[in-house]
């Protein structure tokens, strides 16, 4: 099978899934993540997260990660207005109709796509990504092997912990290393879920009845 295109709902862990991709199959045949469709013969990988966490996510590195508005002070952390919520809400909509096409594609078509899910490829109770899950999906929908020495190599180089330390070099979101896509700011704890500490509770339902058909087409809770 030919080396795959990356797509990404944006803030759903496609930085770090194309870090491991160009390291299995080289730089040379590994191009960063796209948040756009696109057609072609290559085999996909399309990574997505509960649309409720990415717009709070990119909400945080583009308000906070930019600003320097106390992007890890947890005591102190900024929570989004509805009118915030909604508005990044209207704008993942888009994104989201992406993911659909390539959906559609592979149900209509039989486009080769793999839809990693972020909800099963971080561990939340470690606060790491599940590297084995990732190799072994990879390696049954490619057919393929990665070596021992490249699982340790990734391990080491890409745990959540590592790139987090390895963002503070840059000063904020709009500076990023030009090889791994790491940007300043880039990682605060990676935990599913936290759109409910940071969007106040009262606008939960709100938030959830804007995405309520996306979020029951990829099968999120409500």
């Amino acid at each position: 099978m030919k080396q795959p295109q990356l797509f990404g709902i944006p803030r759903s862990g496609g930085t770090v899934i194309y870090n491991i991709c160009r390291v299995i199959w080289g730089d040379e045949h590994i191009k960063p993540q796209s948040h756009e469709y696109f057609e072609g013969d290559r085999p996909v990988i399309a990574t997505y997260r509960d649309f409720r966490d990415t717009l709070v996510s990119q909400w945080r590195s583009y308000n906070l990660g930019l600003e320097g508005r106390g992007f890890d002070d947890e005591a102190n952390m900024e929570k989004m207005s509805l009118q915030e919520a909604l508005f990044h809400a209207n704008d993942f909509k888009r994104a989201i109709n992406r993911l659909d096409h390539f959906k559609a594609d592979e149900q209509d078509d039989g486009r080769k796509v793999l839809f990693l899910c972020y909800e099963n490829f971080f561990d939340n109770e470690k606060g790491d990504l599940n590297f084995e899950y990732i190799f072994e999906t990879i390696e049954t929908f490619f057919d393929m092997e990665i070596g021992h020495a490249t699982k340790r190599y990734i391990k080491q180089e890409f745990n959540f912990n590592a790139v987090k330390e390895y963002s503070k070099q840059f000063s904020d979101f709009n500076e990023y290393d030009k090889k791994t896509h790491v940007h300043g700011h880039h990682l605060f704890k990676g935990a599913f879920g936290t759109w409910k500490n940071l969007i106040p509770s009262e606008h939960h339902e709100a938030v959830t009845a804007s995405l309520r058909d996306e979020l029951t087409r990829w099968n999120y809770e409500l």
